[in-house]
């Protein structure tokens, strides 16, 4: 059997805390809109989108801008388009049988109203 790096213990494994996945997840479903193409890239999406999404779930604002602004970017799993967000190159490097595992679980991704996420036609970022 294969060792998994966190049984190993070879070497840190970084966890997300749960308000960095929530907030994930939520980014992954404003971005990822058609579940029969790959999540990356994507669509772009916006901050407010998604910490007002979270708000109606009880996280706490400053810990969704918190996670934002610098775990989530640190670790490629979303960047800066302009003044939107998109997701990151971390995310084009998992492994499809994570998209498929997301697939399954697709339509109880947390996501924003999509009202909020979409911009208008010939809206540039």
């Amino acid at each position: 059997m294969t060792p998994v790096p966190e049984d190993a213990a070879l070497y840190p494994v970084r966890r997300l805390s749960v308000t960095q996945s929530v907030t994930f997840a939520v980014c992954l479903a404003a971005a990822w809109r058609d579940v029969h193409q790959s999540p990356y890239p994507g669509e772009h999406f916006g901050r407010a989108d998604v910490v007002d999404t979270l708000r109606e779930f009880g996280a706490d604002p400053r810990a969704v801008n918190a996670a934002i602004d610098t775990d989530l970017q640190l670790l490629l799993l979303i960047c800066r388009d302009g003044r939107y967000l998109r997701l990151g190159p971390a995310v084009a490097a998992l492994p499809e049988s994570f998209a498929e595992s997301l697939r399954r679980v697709y339509d109880q991704l947390p996501r924003p109203r999509e009202s909020n996420t979409r911009q208008p036609e010939g809206e540039e970022p």
